[in-house]
């Protein structure tokens, strides 16, 4: 499954503030680790697309915390889906299966 968000400009502090809530404390540490807004709202944003599509196609629902393959790669070690993030300034996507996915936007 695919999915894009591409209204990154409408997406202000407001959102950012009401939606970090819904991230684990290891996905709020990562935003507010980058210095520049634009930075934090697209880590936030690619989070929330993940958490979307873990839950519309895979029934799977919470906070996950994310762990690195040996390649680099992160990956949710209590999910059985593979996922991968992309994004720009301009748009964020996210791509989810039950095997290997990559995407690039």
């Amino acid at each position: 499954m695919i999915y894009i968000y591409s209204d990154i400009a409408e997406f202000d502090e407001n959102d950012y503030r009401l939606l970090l809530e819904k991230a684990s404390l290891q996905r709020i540490q990562k935003c507010e680790s980058y210095r520049f807004f634009i930075d934090k709202k697209i880590s936030l944003i690619a989070y929330l697309l993940l958490l979307y599509s873990a839950g519309k196609r895979f029934a799977f629902y919470g906070k996950p915390d994310f762990l690195i393959e040996n390649n680099g790669k992160p990956y949710i070690s209590q999910s059985g889906f593979r996922f991968n993030l992309s994004h720009t300034r301009e748009g964020v996507m996210c791509c989810t299966d039950s095997c290997e996915v990559g995407c690039d936007i």
